[in-house]
């Protein structure tokens, strides 16, 4: 029942020029109807700061990878994990 309202909400300022002006797309458009541009700026950097642990984690697993498949060559025997991130990020990260 409670979904049901929320999906039939609607909010009674424009939140975005076009056809979906007064459309709830996601949860800054909700943050901003119940905090106001506060809550839509907070939504907002807790979702890049979300995007930005995911990038985090996925050096420090792919570091961890180059490592275990690359540390029997002898140019690779006195790196350290993090010169593994690093070269990971050096390649992955221009491919985005």
């Amino acid at each position: 029942k409670v979904l049901g309202k929320i999906q039939d909400y609607i909010p009674a300022k424009k939140l975005r020029d076009g056809p979906a002006a007064y459309s709830i797309t996601g949860l800054h458009d909700m943050a901003d109807i119940f905090l106001g541009g506060s809550g839509r700026a907070v939504i907002e950097v807790l979702f890049i700061a979300e995007t930005f642990g995911y990038c985090c984690v996925y050096l420090i697993i792919e570091g961890e990878n180059l490592s275990h498949q690359l540390q029997d060559f002898e140019i690779f025997k006195s790196w350290s994990k993090w010169h593994f991130m690093v070269l990971s990020a050096t390649i992955f990260l221009p491919t985005c």
